[in-house]
């Protein structure tokens, strides 16, 4: 598939989004959360359309894109982050390397049993706005939707302040999604979703 094609595709995707929000928000008794998870794909669309428009992506690197949609359900994009992590590594390059890098830390954070933010007792906080701080549509969101800068979002990273009870239990689900999103975008740019199915599918099978 070309990029022409995906970019089509993409911003199709993008006015029907618009549409179905716009559509939603009308309704008396609308869905605060739904809207607000219709608004994140629709921005992760948006960003993945200025992505292409401003650097372009290789044939296969193209093709691994529209292969794996950067508008998944997150629950599958975590699904393909964990193959990544478990693939055979032995040949990567250094830069397929880093993103597994990036990929297990977000793991190992997901898996850590503390709670996501919490008061009064040891959460998991801090370390995924420093995760977060290296992606560009986080620092967008903290600057845009949340309304701090970056020095407030440095300071929640290293522990030395946190926002109230409110703002930390609204962004942290938020964040979470922006960094999934973010890292299913590195692995398909890097050809490591592709090999990571591949490297599964070589697999014997477990037995029963």
């Amino acid at each position: 598939m070309s990029i022409a094609s995906i970019l089509a595709d993409l911003e199709n995707r993008h006015r029907e989004l618009e549409s179905r929000i716009a559509f939603e928000a009308a309704q008396p008794s609308h869905d605060e959360i739904a809207i607000r998870e219709l608004k994140r794909r629709k921005l992760s669309i948006r960003d993945e359309i200025e992505r292409l428009r401003r650097q372009g992506l290789p044939g296969a690197a193209a093709d691994t894109m529209a292969f794996f949609p950067a508008d998944l359900p997150a629950e599958q994009m975590v699904a393909g982050l964990r193959a990544v992590a478990s693939a055979d590594h032995a040949s990567l390059r250094s830069a397929q390397t880093s993103v597994v890098a990036e990929v297990k830390s977000f793991l190992e954070w997901l898996d850590d049993p503390r709670p996501e933010v919490a008061f009064g007792q040891p959460d998991k906080f801090a370390e995924i706005i420093e995760l977060s701080r290296r992606y560009e549509r986080c620092s967008k969101y903290y600057l845009s939707d949340v309304g701090v800068n970056v020095s407030t979002v440095w300071r929640w990273a290293t522990g030395n302040s946190r926002p109230s009870r409110f703002v930390g239990q609204r962004i942290v689900p938020e964040v979470k999604i922006m960094v999934v999103e973010a890292l299913w975008e590195l692995c398909a740019r890097h050809h490591l979703i592709r090999a990571a199915a591949a490297d599964q599918a070589l697999r014997p099978a477990q037995p029963a």
